[in-house]
């Protein structure tokens, strides 16, 4: 997998959440609206490390300053991601076990 393919899957598993699944757990589950909130700030965020990740890997070369900022950007969107992910499953995943869909 490179790093295009995958920064666009996690763009849309981010979309798929903020317009499918969010809005229906803050509609099942109203207390949830805080964690929704910050989830789709996390998500915004994401989004401008994407950007900078995605740039950074288009322009690695043979240069030490491209590979430094190619491992930056990846360091920093992975080390995001670790916390939001952690976030994200200890606030949702718990209420996800009930009976909800979304759809």
């Amino acid at each position: 997998m490179n790093c295009d393919f995958y920064c666009d899957v996690l763009t849309a598993h981010h979309s798929l959440e903020d317009h499918r699944m969010f809005p229906v757990m803050q509609r099942t589950f109203p207390e949830l609206a805080p964690v929704i909130e910050r989830l789709h700030a996390e998500h915004e965020a994401v989004a401008t490390l994407i950007t900078e990740t995605k740039s950074a890997a288009l322009s690695l070369s043979a240069e030490h300053a491209s590979v430094d900022r190619a491992r930056a950007a990846i360091t920093a969107l992975a080390g995001h991601l670790m916390a939001h992910l952690d976030f994200e499953e200890q606030s949702l995943f718990p209420k996800m076990h009930t009976d909800w869909h979304y759809g």
